[in-house]
C-alpha cells in the first residue's frame, strides 16, 4: 500500500523561490543571459501549468506533456522544454522524475562540473606527452571560453596579433589571447613553421579540426589523466572559464564595493570632524 508520505517523497513543489534558484546556479556555472532567460520563460510557464498546490509528479509531467502535444509545440519546443525542467528536477534532487532516461543522462553531464584541478591534469597529460598541440587546444578553450569552430579558424595572423573575430551580425564580438598563451602559440607556430594565414591548429594530416577530433582528442588525454570523461569534452571547458571569470568578476565587484564603503566614511569622519553640526 502507498501512503500519502510514499507519494509525497516522489513529488516535488514548484516555487518561484526554487525556479530562481536554480536559474543563480547555472549562471553561476556560466549559462548565457540568453540561455536563462529561456529557462526562466519554460520554468514559469510549468508552474503555471500546475494546479493549486504546485506539486510535480510523474502524472503531471505527463498531463504537461499530453498538453504540449496537444497544443501542436513542434518536437524541438517539446524537447528544449523537457530538458529544461529535467534540469530543474536534477537540481532539487528529483532524478526519478525525469522524463527520458537518455536525456536525463545528457542533462546530468551538463550539471556536472568540470574542476580546476581536472583541467590542470589535462593540460598536465598533453604537456607531458609532449603533444603541444593537443596542450593548446584544451588550454584555448578554457582560458578563452572560444567556440570549437573558432579554435579552428585560428590563424598565425590571428595569433600576432592577439585576437580573432568570432561571430556575425549582433552576435560579433572579439576574443583577445592571454599574453601567456599568445607567448605559447607564437612558439607552437615558430617550431611547426607556421606563418601568415595558415592554421594554427589541424589534424595530423593537415586538414582543419572538428567537433569529433577535438572530442576524441580531450577522451584520450582523459584516460590518460584519470580525468572523468564523460566532462571532457569542449563545452565543459568552456563552462569552467565562464564560471572562473564569473567569480573573479564577483571577487572585484566585492572589492570595489567595500572600496566605495570605506571611501563614505572616510568623507564623513572628514566633514564631521571638522565642525560640530549646528
Amino acid at each position: 500500500m502507498t501512503t500519502k508520505t510514499d507519494k509525497e517523497a516522489r513529488s516535488l513543489t514548484v516555487t518561484l523561490e526554487s525556479i530562481d534558484a536554480f536559474l543563480n546556479f547555472m549562471k553561476s556555472n556560466g549559462a548565457e543571459t540568453g540561455t536563462i532567460r529561456t529557462y526562466r520563460a519554460y520554468l514559469r510557464s510549468f508552474l503555471n501549468f500546475l494546479p493549486e498546490g504546485k506539486r510535480v509528479s510523474k502524472g503531471s509531467l505527463r498531463r504537461w506533456l499530453n498538453a504540449m502535444r496537444k497544443k501542436s509545440v513542434n518536437d524541438k519546443a517539446v524537447k528544449s522544454r523537457i530538458s529544461t525542467v529535467n534540469r530543474y528536477l536534477l537540481f532539487n534532487h528529483m532524478d526519478a522524475l525525469c522524463l527520458y532516461s537518455q536525456q536525463r543522462r545528457s542533462v546530468e553531464n551538463d550539471l556536472t562540473e568540470m574542476s580546476r584541478e581536472e583541467y590542470l591534469r589535462l593540460l598536465q597529460t598533453a604537456w607531458n606527452q609532449g603533444k603541444v598541440r593537443n596542450y593548446l587546444i584544451v588550454k584555448t578553450l578554457c582560458v578563452t571560453g572560444i567556440g570549437v569552430s573558432d579554435l579552428a579558424r585560428i590563424t598565425v595572423n590571428d595569433v600576432n596579433a592577439g585576437k580573432i573575430e568570432v561571430g556575425t551580425g549582433f552576435d560579433k564580438n572579439v576574443v583577445s589571447f592571454p599574453m601567456s598563451l599568445r607567448r605559447e602559440m607564437q612558439n607552437y607556430a615558430q617550431h611547426e613553421n607556421l606563418t601568415g594565414n595558415d592554421l594554427l591548429l589541424i589534424t595530423m594530416n593537415g586538414t582543419p579540426l572538428t567537433d569529433r577530433t577535438i572530442l576524441q582528442i580531450m577522451r584520450c588525454l582523459a584516460g590518460r589523466a584519470g580525468v572523468r570523461k564523460k566532462i571532457a569534452t569542449p563545452r565543459h571547458l568552456r563552462l569552467l572559464y565562464r564560471k572562473t571569470h564569473n567569480e573573479i568578476q564577483n571577487l572585484i565587484n566585492a572589492q570595489a564595493e567595500q572600496m566605495y564603503e570605506n571611501l563614505l566614511e572616510s568623507e564623513l569622519s572628514s566633514v564631521r570632524s571638522s565642525r560640530e553640526p549646528v
